[in-house]
């Protein structure tokens, strides 16, 4: 329970920024370094919890105090880092992401951006590289834990004190692995099921569990082992938080329990180690908003020596922020009242700028019209699926059960009876406006069956992916083609991040593991998946058609394309032939080795969209609505291929 300045805790600070920062830029062999968020967490509650103990037990503590300090620690930075952000923002992000941009703001400002990011997670949301604020959500759940840690401290006293924050913290863990299990979205983003680690640092702060100054040494040694293991073994696939947040935050408990003892506490407590963690807290607020709008206004990804420089130019800027940001108001000026209103003051400002963008529908008048048309590309495709959705019918037992990712709906020719199947992931559901555009000139009908993220492999699935929801829905469109019996299925998904189970380089989303033997072991589990789905087809005597797989930017296309006609640019290009062609080279090899069994073809959309390298915008506009679907202007191209299937 004590307050005296411990510099091993500020060199563990460096452990946990300095590899969030290297993994938000994509720096090689960071893989995890996300963890270092939960290590800040336990840091903070062994730090706050041993300062309101220390001030309860000597009948000294004051609740105005403490929100005094957490104003002064907390919002003077928090403030000048919104504020330029949204200057940025206003200056060079496309409108609908300024909108949501304006959200995140008032949440950065009110300690709700959890929240909002939460809100803002489903499959086809914006990516992370378009949320400068996103960085928010962990400041957010640590203030909301402070809104009620101090009158429970106050409440709990004597002997019951650590029982009662041990089964609390008891309850948050069993609640977070179940969240990830169940609700992964939400498990990331809700205080509750983060607040055991809050409370772990809590608990240590109190005295359980007691310190034990002759395995000091061993236990920095293995807390320090425990925080850099998940570092570089941990990646975006991982399940997380739940069990696996459990090493690093162990981890940082052992390294406060050594008490800098041993060859832990010596190497963290190094001066420039320690000045790291002094400055960590500027680091960390600003390193986020200067990687997304750099990327931003990049032409193309950065190089070893870029990202490096970049990241230099972080470093100076978070040791000015703290200098001349942080330090003067942490020394106590101004004084409370005139702190007060100077906090309110800003925050104020910046949610009534949050509100102006929002009323302003993300000020579209800051650009040329066309732009508008440009980014619209997003909202137009969710515009075509929510139609979908609404129009959905009973198909059997799919729309019994079905996932918040999943449509099932009925396109095409409204007097004909459905005798077409269109199955697969979101690549298929990207394909349902040209389907329906074609099925309606043939007087055909079909059924459209998609789940984001749910490649169409019967008993195969990422476990980390949505598994179960998958698994359910493949096997309940077997079920329904075998009642159903149309007579023609088609099949398409993004075929290339099944087959490697790698993303595009850069890309915001995590790998797809189909085999234990990651990447290697992908290859095979997409053939037996989609063998066992065309199978399920031809026993029902379908003629099945598998879609190829369509080209893949790897960037924003509608963001990139826009940004080059505000600012002058050239426009951006697409994969040559050769590219696309290596991209799909596994995934190919299998769809033809089952394209050449009877009744099985195979549809190649490169016949369409690469000609003969792969575009990503004609006259003007873009084919793709974000890095690898495409919109309703490259799903249009798509209907002369579809419609001779349907004759």
């Amino acid at each position: 329970m004590t307050t005296t300045y411990r510099a091993d805790i500020d060199g563990l600070r460096a452990l946990a920024v300095l590899p969030v920062v290297l993994f938000h830029a994509g720096v090689p062999g960071f893989s995890g370094g996300y963890v270092g968020v939960d290590v800040f967490f336990v840091i903070s509650g062994y730090l706050i919890t041993g300062i309101l103990a220390t001030e309860t037990s000597a009948g000294r503590l004051s609740i105005l105090g403490f929100y005094e300090r957490r104003v002064r620690r907390i919002l003077p930075a928090l403030i000048a880092v919104c504020a330029v952000t949204a200057a940025a923002a206003l200056a060079v992000m496309m409108p609908q992401d300024l909108r949501e941009f304006g959200r995140s703001l008032a949440g950065a400002m009110l300690f709700f951006s959890n929240f909002v990011f939460a809100a803002g997670a489903g499959y086809f949301d914006a990516p992370a590289e378009t949320k400068p604020l996103l960085h928010t959500w962990s400041l957010s759940i640590e203030e909301q834990f402070y809104l009620i840690f101090p009158w429970v401290m106050l409440w709990l006293r004597g002997r019951w004190r650590r029982p009662v924050l041990l089964a609390l913290l008891g309850a948050s863990l069993a609640a977070s692995i179940a969240g990830v299990r169940f609700d992964p979205e939400n498990a990331f983003f809700m205080p509750h099921l983060r607040a055991w680690e809050l409370l772990l640092g809590g608990l240590i702060a109190l005295g359980w569990p007691p310190a034990a100054p002759r395995l000091a040494p061993a236990l920095g040694l293995a807390g320090l082992a425990l925080v850099l293991g998940p570092v570089f073994l941990y990646d975006r696939a991982t399940p997380f938080p739940g069990l696996a947040a459990l090493a690093p935050c162990i981890g940082a408990g052992l390294v406060i329990l050594a008490g800098g003892a041993g060859p832990a506490g010596r190497l963290l407590s190094l001066r420039p180690v320690a000045f790291v963690g002094l400055v960590s807290y500027s680091l960390y607020l600003w390193h986020w908003p200067a990687i997304v709008f750099a990327r931003m206004l990049a032409p193309r990804p950065f190089d070893g020596i870029e990202t490096t420089a970049l990241l230099i130019a972080v470093f100076a800027l978070a040791v000015l922020s703290w200098r001349h940001v942080e330090q003067p108001f942490r020394r106590g000026w101004p004084g409370r009242r005139a702190l007060f209103a100077a906090a309110g003051a800003g925050m104020a400002a910046l949610v009534a700028l949050a509100a102006v963008i929002e009323a302003g529908n993300g000020l579209p008048g800051r650009f040329p019209p066309a732009i508008a048309g440009i980014v619209a590309a997003r909202q137009e495709f969710r515009a075509a699926t929510d139609a979908c959705r609404r129009a959905a019918i009973a198909v059997g037992r799919l729309a019994d059960g079905a996932g918040a990712g999943e449509i099932a709906c009925r396109i095409g020719d409204p007097a004909r009876p459905p005798s077409v199947l269109l199955w697969g992931d979101s690549h298929a559901l990207s394909l349902v406006p040209a389907l329906d555009h074609a099925a309606r000139g043939a007087g055909v009908a079909a059924w459209a069956i998609a789940g984001g993220g749910c490649p169409p492999l019967p008993g195969i699935a990422d476990p980390a992916r949505r598994a179960g929801e998958c698994r359910a829905l493949n096997d309940r469109v077997v079920e329904f083609i075998a009642a159903a019996r149309p007579a023609l299925v088609i099949i398409a998904a993004r075929w290339a991040l099944a087959a490697t189970g790698r993303p595009m380089p850069g890309e915001d989303t995590p790998p797809m593991k189909l085999s234990p033997d990651w990447p290697e072991g992908n290859a095979a589990a997409l053939e037996a998946g989609l063998t066992r789905a065309v199978a399920a087809a031809r026993r029902a005597g379908a003629r099945v058609v598998l879609v190829a797989g369509i080209p893949e930017p790897g960037f924003d296309v509608p963001n990139a394309l826009a940004r080059s006609l505000a600012f002058g640019r050239p426009p951006p290009q697409g994969p040559d032939a050769a590219a696309h062609a290596a991209r799909q080279q596994a995934a190919r090899a299998v769809l033809e080795r089952l394209a050449r069994m009877p009744g099985v073809s195979l549809l190649d959309p490169a016949a369409i969209l690469c000609r003969p390298d792969c575009a990503v915008a004609r006259e003007g506009r873009p084919l793709y609505f974000d890095d690898d679907h495409l919109s309703l202007e490259g799903a249009a191209l798509m209907a002369p291929l579809l419609a001779p299937l349907l004759r």
